[in-house]
C-alpha cells in the first residue's frame, strides 16, 4: 500500500511539473445542392471529406517537449483513408538562444504572414535549429532529405536539401524570408536548384498590409523559373471584416488574380452567432474576367461539452445567371 501511495504521489508531482495536453476533434455534416435532383453529400465543409478526425498530444517542461499530431478521413466508399501522422517530434532548448527540434514534420517556421501559404517543406524525418540571439529575431536551418523522405544516396545531396530561414518581428513590422535547396535526387530536378520565399506584414491602426512572394527554380534545374508577388489588405470597420488581395505571376505570359471578401458576424447570445458574407474572384490582364462570386449566411450554435454545429445557406455563381448554384450545408463538430 505504501509503495502504491508513493507512486501516486510521484505521478501527481510529475503532472504538476510538466504541461500536458491531449486534444482532438471529429467533424462531419451534409451538403444539399438545390439543383434538379437535390443531391445530398456527406462533408465536413472544411476538408471536403465525409468525416474528418484529428488528434494532438503534447508534453513539455520548461526546456523540452514532445508532440504528436495525426489526422484521418473517411472517403465516399466508407473506407478510412488519408491517415497521416502530421508531426511526431521532440524539441529541446539550450544556452538560452538555441532550440533544436527533431523528428517528422520539421519544416520552416519563418513566415511573417500566411497570405500565400508556403514555407520550407518538411521531411518524413529531419531536424530544425532555431536561434534567437535578440528579441524578435529568429533565424535557423532545416535539414531534410530528397523527396521529403528519409534517405539521401550521397552526403552532398543531403546538404543540398538544406533550408535556411530568417524572421524578424519588430512589432510595427514583421518580415520573413527563407531559401530551400533541392538536390538532383529530388524528383523533377536535374541538378541543384532552390526556391526563395519572402513576406512582410505591416499591422496599421485601420488595416493590415501583407506582401508575399516567391521565386521558384532559381537555377531552372527543376523547371522554368516561376516568379510570384502578392499584396493583401484586410481590416475591420464597425464589426465588418473585409479583405482584398491580388497575385501576379511575373512570367511569360504574365497573369494575375484578384479577390475581395466581406464578413459580418452578429452575436445572438452567448452560444449562437449569425454571420453574413460575400466573396468575388477575378482574372486580370490579358484574359480579364469576372470568374465567380458567392454570398452566404451562417447560423452557428455552440452546445456545452465542446460540441458545435452550424447551418450555412450559400449561393455560388458566375456572371452568367444560369450558372447560379444554391446550397445548404449542415456541419457538426465534436472536440476535446
Amino acid at each position: 500500500m505504501k509503495k502504491a501511495l508513493i507512486v501516486l504521489l510521484i505521478l501527481a508531482v510529475a503532472g504538476g511539473l510538466f504541461a500536458q495536453s491531449f486534444t482532438g476533434s471529429v467533424a462531419t455534416g451534409a451538403k444539399i445542392t438545390l439543383s434538379d435532383d437535390i443531391p445530398v453529400v456527406a462533408t465536413d465543409d472544411d476538408s471536403g471529406n465525409p468525416v474528418k478526425a484529428a488528434l494532438d498530444f503534447s508534453n513539455s517542461g520548461d526546456d523540452w517537449g514532445v508532440g504528436i499530431s495525426a489526422t484521418a478521413n473517411v472517403d465516399g466508399d466508407s473506407n478510412v483513408n488519408g491517415v497521416l501522422i502530421d508531426a511526431m517530434n521532440g524539441w529541446v532548448k539550450f544556452a538560452d538562444i538555441f532550440k533544436l527540434t527533431a523528428g517528422k514534420g520539421q519544416g520552416g517556421n519563418w513566415q511573417a504572414t500566411d497570405f500565400i501559404d508556403e514555407n520550407i517543406p518538411s521531411s518524413n524525418a529531419g531536424a530544425r535549429l532555431n536561434v534567437t540571439p535578440i528579441d524578435g529575431l529568429d533565424l535557423g536551418v532545416v535539414f531534410g532529405y530528397p523527396n521529403k523522405g528519409v534517405k539521401a544516396g550521397k552526403i552532398a545531396n543531403f546538404f543540398q536539401e538544406t533550408g535556411i530561414g530568417v524572421k524578424y518581428d519588430a512589432g510595427i513590422l514583421v518580415a520573413g524570408t527563407s531559401l530551400k535547396l533541392f538536390s538532383e535526387e529530388t524528383e523533377g530536378y536535374s541538378g541543384t536548384d532552390a526556391n526563395w520565399m519572402f513576406d512582410v506584414k505591416i499591422p496599421l491602426s485601420i488595416l493590415t498590409v501583407h506582401v508575399d512572394g516567391h521565386i521558384n527554380n532559381l537555377t531552372e534545374k527543376g523547371g522554368k523559373m516561376d516568379k510570384l508577388i502578392g499584396l493583401k489588405l484586410n481590416g475591420t470597420v464597425v464589426g465588418l471584416s473585409w479583405n482584398v488581395w491580388a497575385k501576379a505571376w511575373l512570367n511569360d505570359p504574365m497573369t494575375a488574380k484578384a479577390h475581395a471578401g466581406l464578413e459580418y458576424p452578429i452575436a445572438l447570445n452567448d452560444k449562437a452567432t449569425a454571420t453574413l458574407g460575400a466573396d468575388a474572384d477575378l482574372t486580370l490582364l490579358q484574359d480579364a474576367s469576372f470568374d465567380s462570386w458567392d454570398i452566404w449566411a451562417k447560423l452557428a450554435y455552440a452546445f456545452s461539452g465542446n460540441v458545435s454545429t452550424y447551418f450555412k445557406l450559400k449561393v455560388d455563381g458566375k456572371v452568367d445567371p444560369s450558372e447560379v448554384t444554391p446550397s445548404l450545408v449542415w456541419a457538426i463538430k465534436y472536440s476535446f
